[in-house]
């Protein structure tokens, strides 16, 4: 017990159960018969156990990943449970275009290119010189100054972090709207001007029950 620190006696009885539990007990056949029969197991310690052995096996294949150098650049928590709590309040749509923009593997040309679905890497807007990559869309590409001003209004400095923009949470709508305004990412945005949200979707659900009497 903490409270017991220092005290000769107490300091013993830890040492004697820690060389205890690495298996180092006494010979069974010189205990007493109601000793010599293995303890049972805590399921919440085996539970914890099993737990921790997974979330290390986790991490050691993740660093061994040809994608964790990348990512790292981007988010380096991960693994985590960080990216579930990034990802509260956007719907599937808007989770998969993160999820895309953060792993490169989204439409833009650079993508694209890669998997022969265009013919050239290039930004459609900058006369052919520039490969489309994320960084480029959310943060060189002149052709949407316009509407990355207002993202810098919001975000100030830290629009120009393309890290800040895709692992903070503070940035996940202003950057949602950002991306509608550019029209590129069509099939992720619905008809309306702001991110559709699992927490707007629920109010205009509410807002039509209302309007047809149900509640």
């Amino acid at each position: 017990m903490p409270g017991h620190c220092g005290y000769e006696r107490n300091e013993r009885a830890d040492e004697e159960a820690k060389k205890a539990a690495q298996g180092l007990s006494s010979d069974a056949k010189l205990l007493p018969p109601f000793l010599r029969k293995h303890l049972p197991a805590s399921i919440s310690a085996l539970r914890q156990n099993h737990k921790q052995s997974i979330l290390k096996t986790w991490k050691r294949r993740w660093k061994n990943s040809p994608r964790y150098k990348l990512h790292r650049a981007i988010d380096n928590t991960a693994p985590s449970k960080k990216y579930l709590t990034l990802l509260q309040g956007l719907d599937r749509r808007q989770a998969s275009l993160l999820t895309q923009l953060r792993t490169g593997h989204t439409s833009l040309n650079q993508h694209l290119f890669r998997i022969r679905k265009v013919e050239s890497p290039v930004c459609p807007h900058c006369r052919g010189i520039t490969v489309e990559t994320v960084r480029h869309l959310l943060i060189d590409c002149p052709f949407y100054k316009r509407e990355r001003h207002t993202l810098q209004l919001k975000l100030k400095r830290n629009a120009t972090s393309v890290s800040f923009l895709l692992s903070k949470p503070a940035a996940i709508k202003h950057l949602l709207t950002f991306l509608q305004s550019t029209g590129r990412f069509k099939e992720h945005f619905g008809s309306n001007d702001k991110p559709f949200t699992n927490a707007r979707r629920k109010a205009e659900l509410i807002a039509g029950a209302r309007e047809l009497g149900l509640i």
